[in-house]
């Protein structure tokens, strides 16, 4: 997969999906309660997560912004915070991210036929273009 993170290359597997379905999956909160202004601290770290996984998309930090009703200044700032848990300043946070990354091995390790594979393939292509929409 093409991402625009080759800093992040030790962190996460070569072949790794940056889908929002192991987010949701992974994450404690509902959609809705991401985008409460709110500065609790695990609602404010999944909202982190989230950016980031926009980001790693493929999606501008402006885009990304405009779907988190947030300014591109905070989109960096968020980035910076999952950068800086990469890299063990923040183990709360890792805790979160690592979180999801489980959840997409749980999934992948539990899936044994090409036609589940595919099926989870295509929901995950099916919510990608909900999103474009």
């Amino acid at each position: 997969m093409k991402y625009k993170l080759k800093n992040f290359d030790p962190f996460f597997p070569t072949d790794y999906e940056y889908s929002l379905t192991d987010f949701y999956a992974a994450c404690p909160y509902s959609r809705e309660q991401l985008m409460t202004k709110t500065r609790l601290r695990d609602i404010a770290q999944w909202r982190q997560v989230l950016a980031f996984y926009l980001w790693a998309n493929e999606k501008s930090m402006t885009k990304v912004g405009n779907m988190l009703e947030l300014d591109h200044a905070s989109i960096i700032h968020y980035i910076k915070h999952v950068q800086n848990a990469l890299h063990g300043m923040d183990n709360i946070l890792l805790e979160k991210i690592n979180k999801v990354l489980k959840t997409r091995i749980k999934q992948s390790n539990n899936v044994n036929d090409l036609s589940t594979k595919e099926v989870m393939s295509l929901r995950i292509l099916e919510q990608k273009i909900k999103e474009k929409l």
